[in-house]
């Protein structure tokens, strides 16, 4: 897991690096939702609790990093 962290937060740094629009700064801000595939798991649930993961940085706040726990 601390690996998928390290290039959430890799992602997160340089998507995340502020822009200049006609001169103009524009803060971009990104979030990133991680799941790993369990033994049994499909692609369509794994795409699914990274979705949730995704949801719930959003909710957190500009350049979160959440992890799917599940059940």
């Amino acid at each position: 897991m601390d690996d998928a962290h390290a290039v959430a937060r890799k992602i997160r740094d340089v998507i995340g690096e502020p822009l200049t629009i006609e001169g103009h700064p524009a803060p971009v801000g990104v979030c990133v939702g991680i799941a790993l595939a369990r033994p049994g798991e499909d692609a369509q649930t794994v795409i699914h609790n990274a979705d949730t993961a995704l949801y719930k940085a959003k909710s957190s706040g500009r350049n979160s990093i959440e992890v799917f726990e599940g059940p």
